[in-house]
C-alpha cells in the first residue's frame, strides 16, 4: 500500500511539474518559430484558442493558447507577433504561487528591477536584462480572481512595433 501511494505521489508530482510554465518556456517562445512553440505547448496540454489583432494594421497579433478554461487553474500562453516576427510572449495565471515561482526564477537569472507603476486597478512591474524586458501585470478579473501576466519581450523588436 505504501508503494502505491509513493507511486501516485511521484506520478502526480511529475505531471504537475511538467505542466508548469517557466521562464524557459517564455524564452523558447521568443526565440523559436511559432510552430515549434505550438508543438511544445500542445505537449504540455494547451490548445490553440484564438488570434487577436492588436491594432488596425492587422500586422500586430496576439496568438493565444489556453489550458483549464476559466477556473482557478486557468493558464494561458500568448505569442505576440508583428509582421509575423515574434517580439514577446506572455504567461497568464490566476495562481499567486505560480506567479511567485516565475518572479523568483527571473530574479535568479539576473533580471534587475527597472520600476513599477499602477494604471487603473493594475500594478505593472518591469525587470530588465540586456535586450530583454520582463513585465509583470497584476490586477483583478471580471470573475473575481486576481490575474498575473508575466511577459518577456525583446526590447529592440518591441520598439519597432510601437514607434
Amino acid at each position: 500500500m505504501k508503494t502505491l501511494f509513493t507511486l501516485l505521489f511521484i506520478s502526480c508530482s511529475t505531471l504537475c511539474f511538467a505542466q508548469r510554465l517557466t521562464y524557459k518556456d517564455l524564452y523558447f517562445g521568443l526565440t523559436h518559430p511559432i510552430t515549434k512553440t505550438e508543438s511544445q505547448l500542445v505537449a504540455k496540454g494547451f490548445t490553440y484558442a484564438s488570434t487577436i489583432d492588436l491594432d488596425s494594421t492587422q500586422h500586430n497579433k496576439n496568438r493565444m493558447y489556453i489550458k483549464n478554461g476559466e477556473d482557478i487553474n486557468y493558464l494561458s500562453f500568448a505569442v505576440m507577433t508583428f509582421k509575423n516576427e515574434i517580439y514577446g510572449c506572455t504567461i497568464t495565471t490566476l495562481k499567486l504561487e505560480e506567479s511567485n515561482k516565475l518572479i523568483e526564477e527571473i530574479k535568479t537569472l539576473g533580471f534587475k528591477l527597472k520600476g513599477s507603476e499602477t494604471y487603473g486597478k493594475n500594478l505593472y512591474t518591469q525587470y530588465i536584462k540586456g535586450q530583454l524586458e520582463i513585465e509583470i501585470q497584476v490586477g483583478p478579473t471580471e470573475i473575481g480572481y486576481t490575474m498575473y501576466n508575466i511577459s518577456l519581450r525583446d526590447i529592440a523588436k518591441t520598439k519597432e512595433v510601437y514607434n
